[in-house]
C-alpha cells in the first residue's frame, strides 16, 4: 500500500488476510519479479540489440567521494582550493570542511602523496545536465576515475549517458557530453550511477595499435569507433548502407559511428518507445532496434543531430532572441534560499515565470520545459537549486536562457521523432 500512514492503519484495522483480494503473480526464473509486470512485448523487445554489446567500452560516471573539494564554477578559484590541498598548509577548519580524512573506501591523503599539483589537470566535466563545472581530475587522485573511459573523453569525442534503471516517473536517463561525465550527470546521488558509451576510442602514446582487435581502420588523431563488429555489420545489413570509420556518411551510400550516434539518440528519445518499453527499461540499459529502412534511418539520424546539438548548447536556434526567455528585472541576481519558484500564467503558458528571488524572475518558461525531466531532475529548477545563495552572472543568466530554449526545442523533436515513426509503420521499427 502507497500513501499517509494513517490511511494504512485504518485499512489495515478493518482487513484482514481472508478478507483481502489477492493478484497472483507469476515469475519468471531469470528476474523472478514479485510485482505485477506487462511483459507483453517482451519477446519484441529482446529483438534489438543489446546496448552493452554494441559499444566496445562502457563505464559508469567518475566520481570523487569530495565533490566541494574537486568540483568549482570557478577555475582560478579551484585551481587556489587545490594548490592549498596539496601544500598541506590549510587550516583545521579547511581540512573539516573538505574531509581530507582516509575513509575505509578512500585513502584521500595517500592518493595526495602519489602525485603533486598540476593546472592542466582542471577540465570542463558534466556534472548534471545542462551544468558543466571545473574539476580536479588526476587518475591517481581521484576515488573513482573510470579512466578506462573518460581518457577518450579528453580528446575530440561524444559520449551517450544512461542507466540501468529508470527513475520512478519514466525512464528519462538519457543525454550526450562531449566532457567527462560525473556519476550524478544524469542519476541521482542516491540511486544510481549514470554509464558512459563513448563514440570514438583513441590510443595511448605508447600504443598506437591498442584496438586492433575491433577491426576499424584508424581515424583522426587514431582513433576507433567504439562499435563491436557484429553490431555495425548488422547495422549495415539492414540499412543497405557501406559503414565508414571515422565521422559520418553521406546517408546515401555511406554511414559513420556518428549517424549511429545520431540514430540511437534519437529513437531513445521518442516518447512511444520509452512508452511502450517501460517495463523493460526499469531493469536494464535501453535495447537499440535496427531501422527498417534507409529512409527511416536518415530522417532520424538528423532529428538525432538536432539533439545533440541542442543539449550540447551549440545549436544556433539558441541564439534565436525571439525564443529567450526575458531576465527584465534588475538586481542583486542571487538566487535566495527557498527559491527557484515557478509561477504559470493562467491565460497565457508561455509567460510563465521563473523567480530566482523575490524581485527578479525569468519570464517566458512554458509550464511542460519547467516540468521536463532529465534522469532524476527537474532541469530547470535543480540547476538553479544548485546556484543558490550564488549570484548569477551574466554568462549565468545567458546559460540558462539556453537551457530553456533547448529545453522547449527539444520536447517538439521528441513529438516529431513519433511522427516519423509512425509514418514508416511504427513500432517495432525493424
Amino acid at each position: 500500500m502507497y500513501g499517509l500512514r494513517k490511511n494504512k492503519y485504518e485499512w489495515l484495522n478493518e482487513n484482514n488476510i481472508k478478507s483481502t483480494e489477492w493478484q497472483v503473480l507469476e515469475t519468471t526464473s531469470e528476474n523472478n519479479f514479485f510485482v505485477p509486470r506487462d511483459v507483453g512485448k517482451e519477446s519484441e523487445y529482446h529483438q534489438y540489440f543489446d546496448l552493452t554489446k554494441a559499444f566496445f567500452i562502457f563505464k559508469n560516471g567518475l566520481s570523487t567521494d569530495r565533490d566541494d573539494l574537486f568540483f568549482d564554477y570557478d577555475k582560478e578559484v579551484l585551481s587556489k582550493r587545490i594548490k592549498l590541498f596539496f601544500s598541506k598548509e590549510y587550516s583545521r577548519e579547511f581540512k573539516t570542511r573538505y574531509r581530507i580524512v582516509a575513509s575505509s573506501s578512500y585513502d584521500i591523503e595517500a592518493r595526495r602523496g602519489q602525485t603533486c599539483f598540476n593546472h592542466s589537470n582542471i577540465v570542463r566535466t558534466l556534472y548534471r545536465p545542462f551544468d558543466k563545472r571545473f574539476l580536479y581530475y588526476d587518475p591517481k587522485l581521484t576515488s573513482r576515475p573510470g579512466w578506462q573511459v573518460m581518457r577518450h573523453l579528453l580528446h575530440a569525442n561524444l559520449a551517450l549517458l544512461t542507466c540501468r534503471q529508470e527513475a520512478r516517473k519514466g525512464f528519462r536517463h538519457i543525454l550526450c557530453t562531449d566532457t567527462l561525465a560525473g556519476r550524478t550527470a544524469v542519476s541521482l546521488e542516491t540511486r544510481e550511477s549514470c554509464s558512459v558509451f563513448p563514440v570514438y576510442l583513441y590510443p595511448t602514446s605508447s600504443n598506437n595499435s591498442l584496438f586492433g582487435d575491433l577491426y576499424w581502420p584508424l581515424g583522426k588523431d587514431g582513433r576507433v569507433p567504439n562499435l563491436s563488429r557484429e553490431f555495425v555489420e548488422e547495422f549495415a545489413q539492414s540499412v543497405k548502407l557501406k559503414f565508414v570509420s571515422d565521422g559520418v556518411g553521406d546517408l546515401k551510400k555511406t554511414f559513420g559511428p556518428e549517424d549511429v550516434f545520431h540514430y540511437i539518440y534519437a529513437v531513445f528519445h521518442s516518447p512511444e518507445y520509452r512508452r511502450r518499453y517501460s517495463e523493460f527499461l526499469k531493469i536494464d540499459f535501453p535495447r537499440v532496434p535496427m531501422p527498417k529502412s534507409k529512409q527511416l534511418f536518415s530522417k532520424l539520424c538528423n532529428v538525432g543531430e538536432e539533439l545533440v546539438k541542442l543539449h550540447l548548447l551549440e545549436s544556433l536556434i539558441l541564439e534565436d532572441e525571439k525564443k529567450r526567455p526575458r531576465f527584465p528585472v534588475e538586481g542583486n541576481s542571487i538566487v535566495e534560499k527557498g527559491y527557484p519558484k515557478y509561477v504559470a500564467h493562467a491565460e497565457r503558458p508561455q509567460k510563465g515565470k521563473v523567480y530566482i528571488n523575490k524581485g527578479q524572475y525569468f519570464e517566458g518558461v512554458k509550464p511542460e520545459v519547467w516540468e521536463f525531466h532529465i534522469g532524476g531532475y527537474r532541469v530547470c529548477e535543480k540547476w538553479l537549486k544548485d546556484r543558490r545563495q550564488r549570484e548569477l552572472s551574466y554568462e549565468d543568466i545567458s546559460h540558462y536562457e539556453k537551457i530553456v530554449i533547448a529545453l522547449g526545442e527539444t520536447i517538439r523533436l521528441m513529438n516529431s521523432i513519433d511522427e516519423i515513426i509512425v509514418a514508416y509503420g511504427g513500432l517495432p521499427i525493424n
